[in-house]
């Protein structure tokens, strides 16, 4: 009959504590139970060095939907955790645009999408709304240079009142998204994180899974038939 509360060296019962424990809620230096707590620790929320859950927390630890550790692996995590399920496509943060046409009189400084072609300080600035006719800051130089280079790429461009009452271009801004940048190489990349969680999936399926699913079967029996 499995013990509601078990102590020992090979403890089991619903609340299991000792050198090798395995109940509900089990703590020892070997733990198996949904709670573990231990320094070796499986289940489904555990904590330990060695820690492998579905939730996991450990130095070293593996959690299929959670992991915090210094070293591991899991669906998400904190620490060093690789992440074994791909992150979805994050579009990055634009600075509020500004009012273009008071930026063009002068008025006011602001940040807007622009394409940029030519070289200082004959550089045309080229808004959704038309043209853009300002100057260009001495320390944006080398960055619109580089912003023409890459024809027909939209960067962000911050322009304020400048000389004359003309606006000038005080800085560029390109907005670096890691997917479209690496193309086909993110599918490849997710390709092999869903690899890894699936080898996980199969590892936490023989070191955790049986061994606690039988004895949880064992348990419900024991309370079912109170023997």
């Amino acid at each position: 009959m499995i013990e509601f509360i078990s102590v020992g060296q090979r403890a089991e019962g619903i609340i299991a504590i000792g050198q090798e424990a395995t109940g509900f809620i089990a703590i020892g230096q070997s733990a198996t139970g949904v709670f573990a707590l231990g320094q070796m620790a499986r289940g489904v929320f555990v904590a330990g060095q060695l820690a492998i859950g579905v939730f996991a927390v450990g130095m070293l630890s593996v959690g299929l939907v959670g992991s915090v550790g210094m070293v591991g692996a899991g669906a998400r995590g904190l620490g060093g955790i690789l992440p074994l399920v791909p992150g979805p496509h994050r579009k990055p943060k634009l600075p509020a645009a500004g009012n273009p046409q008071a930026i063009r009189e002068g008025r006011e400084v602001g940040w807007l999408p622009v394409t940029i072609s030519g070289g200082a300080p004959n550089v045309s600035i080229q808004h959704e709304t038309g043209p853009i006719a300002a100057t260009v800051a001495p320390a944006c130089n080398e960055a619109v240079t580089t912003a023409a280079a890459a024809s027909n790429t939209t960067v962000y461009a911050l322009l304020g009142p400048g000389p004359g009452g003309k606006p000038e271009l005080r800085r560029l801004m390109r907005m670096f998204d890691p997917w479209a940048t690496f193309g086909t190489t993110r599918w490849v990349l997710g390709a092999g994180q869903l690899i890894a969680l699936a080898i996980a999936c199969g590892v936490y399926c023989e070191v955790v899974l049986v061994p606690l699913g039988d004895f949880l079967l064992v348990a419900l029996r024991s309370i079912v038939t109170g023997s």
